[in-house]
């Protein structure tokens, strides 16, 4: 970084009054939250759910994620399958919306090997019994299929993952699995899923704690981060076709003796500089393990990582599991906040955007067609110099920690931002023009143009490219044989 910038200042001095505004002061006017559904009745260990609209019908719904138990004396597992629940709508007109498990019909989303045994459990619906899957042995990791290699996952999840790999316009789905392989599922944009581990090259063993997405390299597609217990990984994306494995940045930490337990991880742009940097949690999962430290990760615009935790005031040791990250204070740069199991929580206020003076734009969507919150959406945003900051929305992605589904970039020094360019569900692309920054856009998808708006502009331009060469009245006309209009070649129309 060339000098030692103290950009984050840790607020948990403070931080008692924090948590009181937090969980405290509602108690006495709510006495309780409402059970809204009653029938996404998950009986498994969950540890976690993901929010996004895969079926692209206008409202949210639910990939809800399990860890299995484990028996740390004898190192032993009983896997859990994960359960994708749609959103039906209010179907029954009481106001609350119903929820269907889909995870066998849209292709078998349950994070582990389905091949049927006398002791495993094919899936978790609504119906089954609340006990896991027997059939365990001694001394290893036992899964019910015994199957620790398969490319569907192990059936222990602690994080997943809605983000468009292959910039096809559908959320697919990548699940962090423990103990093998993590699987991603493509989504064909029809309700289902196809299995694509082996096919897009993420067929690699390794204890997955936790993952984000990000185009860390600035080539216009989405890279991956998986946390592990020990050698982390970051996935370059080539061109939504396959993943290539980066092995020599800080990040994939393989010389690490201490065998590091990372948790959480969240790209992120901390300087705002124009590209996404990547924070990690780390805490020890028992006494034998040692207390661990977070690490921030700085990019250098070309996807290359280093570790600047202290030159920026992050350092020290703690049993840290989650972690959110957002403009807590509303001054353009982003904050972190750290779930701590041996501790309460961490804030650390960001000061980027007063020392290093680098602009922002955070952009807000607000769904019409799509649904309201702009979760899943592709945002683009066009710099002077022609450069392009690609960021998709998210509800969830790591362990134990959520976002603000607020799109936040980075600009840097520039002062203009050429365009900002929305894509929706609906696959229509909005575009603002000439945007100020260090602002709060809030975008309000607007209805994507008519078929017949569409054809009026086609046979109008090619009536005016007749006309440019023949002369004489040229009509228009529809479907239904009724005259729009008429257009002479010695006029013009607005």
């Amino acid at each position: 970084m060339g000098m030692v910038m103290w950009i984050f200042t840790s607020l948990t001095s403070g931080l008692q009054t924090f948590q009181h505004l937090l969980f405290i002061p509602a108690v006495k006017k709510i006495s309780c939250f409402p059970t809204m559904v009653t029938n996404l009745g998950n009986p498994g260990h969950s540890t976690g759910g993901v929010w996004a609209d895969y079926d692209h019908d206008g409202d949210l719904d639910l990939y809800s994620i399990n860890s299995g138990i484990v028996d740390e004396r004898d190192f032993e597992m009983w896997p859990e399958t994960n359960i994708l629940y749609r959103n039906e709508g209010d179907s029954d007109g009481d106001g609350v919306p119903e929820f269907s498990d889909q995870t066998i019909e849209a292709g078998r989303l349950s994070g582990q090997e389905l091949n049927p045994s006398e002791d495993f459990i094919p899936a978790v619906s609504n119906e089954s019994q609340d006990e896991a899957p027997s059939g365990v042995g001694g001394g290893n990791v036992v899964l019910g299929n015994g199957n620790v290699l398969s490319p569907a996952g192990t059936g222990v999840t602690w994080a997943a993952l809605w983000f468009d790999y292959n910039q096809d316009g559908w959320e697919d789905l990548f699940i962090a699995s423990d103990f093998g392989i993590s699987p991603l599922y493509e989504n064909n944009g029809d309700g289902t899923f196809d299995l694509v581990t082996i096919e897009v090259g993420l067929l690699l063993q390794g204890t997955g704690m936790g993952a984000h997405a990000a185009d860390i390299d600035g080539d216009g597609d989405f890279d991956l981060c998986q946390t592990n217990f020990g050698p982390n990984f970051i996935w370059y994306n080539q061109d939504g076709q396959s993943f290539q494995r980066e092995l020599d940045s800080d990040f994939h930490n393989d010389d690490d003796k201490r065998i590091t337990v990372n948790w959480d991880c969240h790209f992120f742009d901390y300087d705002l500089d124009g590209d996404f940097d990547l924070f990690t949690t780390a805490g020890r999962i028992n006494t034998y393990v040692p207390t661990q430290e977070n690490t921030l990760f700085r990019n250098d615009g070309n996807g290359w990582l280093t570790d600047i935790t202290d030159e920026v005031g992050l350092g020290g040791h703690k049993k840290s599991m989650g972690a959110s990250v957002v403009d807590f204070d509303g001054d353009g740069d982003i904050d972190i906040i750290v779930a701590n199991s041996d501790g309460p929580l961490q804030l650390f206020e960001n000061n980027a955007a007063q020392i290093t003076g680098n602009h922002w734009l955070k952009i807000e969507l607000q769904g019409n067609q799509s649904n309201s919150y702009g979760i899943g959406m592709l945002v683009e945003v066009e710099l002077p110099n022609g450069s392009v900051i690609s960021q998709q929305t998210y509800a969830g992605s790591g362990y134990l920690g959520s976002g603000d589904p607020v799109v936040h970039v980075g600009l840097g020094s520039e002062t203009q931002v050429k365009e900002v360019r929305v894509k929706w569900s609906t696959g229509h692309v909005q575009v603002i023009h000439n945007v100020t920054i260090d602002q709060t856009l809030v975008v309000l998808e607007e209805a994507p143009p008519s078929v017949e708006g569409d054809l009026w502009i086609i046979l109008t331009a090619i009536a005016i490219l007749v006309l440019g060469f023949g002369g004489g009245i040229f009509v228009i006309r529809t479907r239904n044989d009724s005259a729009l209009s008429e257009v002479d070649s010695n006029s013009s129309k607005d």
